[in-house]
């Protein structure tokens, strides 16, 4: 079961809050497959998108799948291959630790919520009004009142680095990982992963 964690918003409607650590080192693993059965969407009073219970609850659902194909680039270098078995809980930390639940972040983000027709939840939308915070922007897609993706945005400022990383997962599909890192006096240095998942 996944959670929501909403709070109204201005205009009266329900919204909901949440924002991402960056991790910029990123472990060259992947995880399985995935299930044509759509995760099951429900609200509760807490401020925040639950997104650790979330990938918790993946985590679970994917340890019924082996199988995925991986597909490594670092700085034009490709490697694709094949993997069997993966740890999960390892894999998904990168998306579970974004997991925000934080009183004092309750006021960092601007939140817009779009509804369809039936005045069904279709996308959730976080944008960082704090430069300090890595996260500048989330935004949650469902279908069928279930998530069909996740994007973050993460990217950081300092005199000794500029980090950018784009962290996409799609739970019947698979996740992309994309970091760009610029260190002064040095090129670019750019990391892409991505990972679909393979019917057993």
């Amino acid at each position: 079961m996944i959670k929501l964690n909403f709070l109204k918003s201005k205009n009266g409607m329900n919204s909901a809050k949440n924002v991402v650590h960056l991790v910029f080192t990123i472990a060259l693993f992947a995880f399985a497959g995935c299930s044509n059965t759509p995760v099951d969407v429900k609200l509760t009073e807490q401020l925040y998108f639950d997104l650790k219970g979330y990938f918790d609850s993946e985590v679970q659902r994917l340890t019924k799948f082996q199988k995925v194909k991986k597909t490594a680039t670092v700085d034009g270098q490709q490697e694709e291959r094949t993997i069997d078995s993966l740890n999960f809980e390892e894999e998904l930390k990168i998306f579970s630790n974004a997991d925000i639940n934080r009183a004092a972040w309750s006021d960092k983000y601007e939140i817009d919520s779009v509804f369809n027709q039936q005045q069904q939840l279709v996308q959730l939308n976080y944008t960082s009004k704090d430069e300090d915070l890595r996260t500048k922007k989330i935004s949650i897609d469902f279908e069928a009142n279930a998530i069909s993706k996740i994007f973050i945005e993460n990217s950081t400022s300092s005199a000794v680095a500029d980090t950018k990383q784009l962290l996409t997962y799609e739970p019947e599909v698979g996740y992309t990982i994309e970091s760009h890192q610029k260190v002064s006096f040095t090129d670019d240095n750019t990391f892409l992963v991505e990972v679909r998942f393979l019917k057993n």
